[in-house]
């Protein structure tokens, strides 16, 4: 697994692309990344979201539709963090025999639902919230 530990807020001016068979976790560790895309996040692998700091007070957050889009055989695991957008739902789940686990953190969609699922994957939630 790799893991990017995230040191300052920072502007995403391109989208991150998980690649199939990759394992990485982003650790917000009490910053925040932001952008305005039609995802921030495009998963084709293994995603763990997580925030170590003492605060809880990472974040992921987008202006634009998903921050996270998982895709076919993908998964989403959500251990920490807030993760939130204002157009459409933050994960958008078009895994077919993908998971996503929510352990812990927050995932807040202002202009639709948390979680918008259309796959035959699993989700299952396990701690945090969801709105």
């Amino acid at each position: 697994c790799y893991i990017i530990n995230i040191s300052i807020n920072s502007a995403l001016y391109k989208n991150i692309t998980i690649a199939q068979g990759k394992n990485i976790e982003i650790d917000l560790n009490g910053h925040e990344l932001y952008g305005q895309f039609e995802k921030l996040i495009d998963n084709c692998g293994d995603l763990i979201i997580s925030d170590s700091s003492e605060a809880k007070s990472g974040a992921i957050r987008s202006t634009g539709n998903y921050v996270i889009s998982d895709r076919n055989g993908s998964n989403v695991t959500v251990n920490g963090g807030t993760i939130t957008t204002t157009l459409s739902s933050p994960i958008y789940h078009l895994a077919r025999l993908g998971n996503i686990t929510v352990n812990g953190g927050s995932i807040v969609g202002k202009g639709y639902c948390g979680i918008y699922t259309i796959s035959q994957g699993n989700v299952v939630i396990n701690g945090g919230s969801i709105t």
